[in-house]
């Protein structure tokens, strides 16, 4: 949900959506899925278009098509387009990628203090396979727990952990 002003936000999804086209473009030359995702699916089903407060977009794909979108994608794109994940940028905060618009720049006020400025653009998510075993789905499901919290710690600066200041440096 966006605090943005409503002129403020209509240019984002403005934005928003050439990135969408952009992405279904490569995508299509790369013979490579993907689906809309949260808010963007939503938008689309439930208002033809953008959710009113929406302020990006969001795209999955199945893990071997985004690693090979993170890989070959920025050879074919727009110029006036690039991709931004931990692959790419060493202080980029987050787990997923994004495709962004050069020059934007949009920060929320949680990431107001990050070094990474996330461009407008639309959120690249995986899609990883579970495993069917009970007792591997349980690990599988333990990592996932243990690794989100651990990017949550370091995307932000000085996370809300209720830790005392030196535990908190620690995390």
């Amino acid at each position: 949900m966006s605090a943005a002003a409503p002129s403020t936000l209509a240019a984002i999804q403005r934005v928003t959506k050439r990135c969408l086209a952009e992405i279904d473009r490569v995508c299509t030359l790369l013979d490579i899925r993907y689906v809309a995702y949260g808010g963007t699916a939503i938008g689309a089903v439930r208002h033809r278009g953008f959710i009113p407060w929406d302020d990006d977009g969001d795209v999955c794909m199945p893990r071997a098509d985004y690693e090979r979108f993170i890989a070959e994608a920025p050879a074919l794109l727009g110029e006036e387009f690039f991709i931004a994940s931990p692959a790419t940028h060493p202080d980029y905060p987050i787990s997923f990628g994004v495709l962004g618009l050069k020059g934007s720049e949009f920060v929320s006020k949680v990431a107001k203090d990050r070094s990474f400025r996330m461009p407008i653009g639309v959120d690249l998510f995986v899609l990883d396979e579970i495993a069917d075993d009970p007792g591997r789905f349980r690990a599988q499901s333990r990592g996932t727990w243990l690794w989100a919290r651990l990017m949550f710690l370091r995307s932000i600066p000085n996370p809300p952990t209720g830790l005392p200041t030196p535990a908190r440096q620690l995390a």
